[in-house]
């Protein structure tokens, strides 16, 4: 499995688990990485510009491929407390993102779908994304090169679900997505946004619609 990025620490064993193999069934593809173009009955209204989906929509596309389990569970238990909505993970996310977003001009942003969902996670955590900088190429990431030595654990989740989507060596399973353990909500969510991007594209997540609050809330 490799070398363990957080071994002598008091994570050492928490590294171990998320790289235990997931305990379903192996399916023909996989989810998270399988992309997907816009929802059904989501086409372009009298042959002109394509209409926001809603961010409901893309969730529950997910939903009918997940199979049961703590994944489907959590995200099922979340629709119920809350709206769910794209979001950054805070101000600062989404303030260094749209920054490099503005200043690199990166052909692959939109065109990738899956190096729009890294860059999207990456810039996620302050100290990953000042590693990352210097190894986005012009067609790939160089995530052999990034020095993640010091990272905290959930800066450490964003990485290895960044390769993930990259579709590189997984990391990071459906099975551990749903432990609440190991993902606290406020990273599941940024985690969950990644995989909508990685199947959908950034444009699609980034311009989906969030729904409109109930009168008198």
């Amino acid at each position: 499995m490799g070398s363990c990025y957080l071994k002598g620490t008091s994570l050492e064993m928490v590294e171990v688990q998320m790289r235990q193999v997931p305990g379903f069934s192996p399916r023909r593809f996989g989810i998270v990485r399988e992309k997907r173009g816009r929802p059904g009955g989501m086409e372009r209204e009298g042959g002109g510009e394509e209409q926001p989906v809603s961010y409901g929509e893309l969730l529950e596309g997910f939903l009918k491929e997940v199979p049961p389990s703590k994944l489907s569970g959590r995200i099922q238990g979340l629709q119920k407390k809350e709206v769910m909505k794209f979001k950054f993970r805070d101000g600062e996310h989404k303030k260094r993102f749209r920054e490099w977003q503005r200043e690199s001009g990166h052909p692959l942003l939109y065109k990738d779908n899956g190096f729009g969902a890294a860059i999207y996670l990456l810039s996620a955590d302050v100290f990953l994304w000042e590693q990352t900088k210097a190894w986005i190429g012009e067609s790939s990431i160089s995530y052999e090169k990034i020095g993640i030595h010091g990272v905290d654990l959930e800066g450490y989740a964003l990485f290895c679900a960044a390769k993930e989507v990259c579709g590189g060596s997984a990391r990071l399973s459906l099975s551990e997505l749903g432990d609440r353990e190991l993902i606290s909500d406020s990273l599941f969510k940024v985690l969950l946004n990644s995989i909508l991007i990685s199947r959908h594209g950034l444009l699609t997540v980034l311009k989906s619609k969030n729904p409109k609050r109930e009168a008198g809330r």
